[in-house]
Formats: C-alpha cells, structure tokens, sequence
C-alpha cells in the first residue's frame, strides 16, 4: 500500500529521513503518462510495501514539494520496470 504525501502534514525530506527506502510517485490527474503508470506503482506497493515506503505526490496538490524536485513524472516507468527486476525472485 502506499502513502499519499499531504505537504501540510508531512514533507518528502521527513519521509525518506524515517524510511531507508523510499519510492516517490509523482503523479497529476491531467498526466496520461501519470495515469498509465498508477496501476505499475500500485503493484509494486502491494507487492513491496513492506520493504520499500511507497509514496504518491500528485504535484498540483503539494506544489511545493513537486518545486523543489526536479523529476520527470514518466521516468517511474524506466524505475518501476528497474525495482521490478531487482526484486522479482
């Protein structure tokens, strides 16, 4: 399961401070490439939340935190298909 980021509540640097491993998902509902990629990272958190902090930022909601993140939203794909391998055993 995966956590969505509320920068009111909570900041990316407090999360990837108090879990090791940490997988952001930045994501907005106007992004196809965002959407087409949801159900990969939804996979990969059931699969791996216990090992791995999953974390969902959609970049219209938290704006500051997707600011001061320089990351392309469609590179999950490349990262997803990369996690996947490391821990499909």
């Amino acid at each position: 399961m995966y956590t969505e980021l509320n920068e009111n509540k909570e900041t990316l640097e407090s999360i990837t401070a108090a879990s090791p491993k940490v997988l952001a998902y930045f994501t907005a509902s106007w992004c196809g490439p965002c959407k087409a990629i949801a159900p990969v990272f939804s996979s990969l958190s059931e699969k791996h939340g216990a090992d791995v902090r999953f974390v969902r930022i959609d970049v219209d909601e938290n704006t500051t935190t997707a600011e001061n993140v320089r990351f392309p939203p469609f590179a999950l794909r490349f990262l997803a298909v990369i996690f996947n391998r490391i821990f499909s055993t």
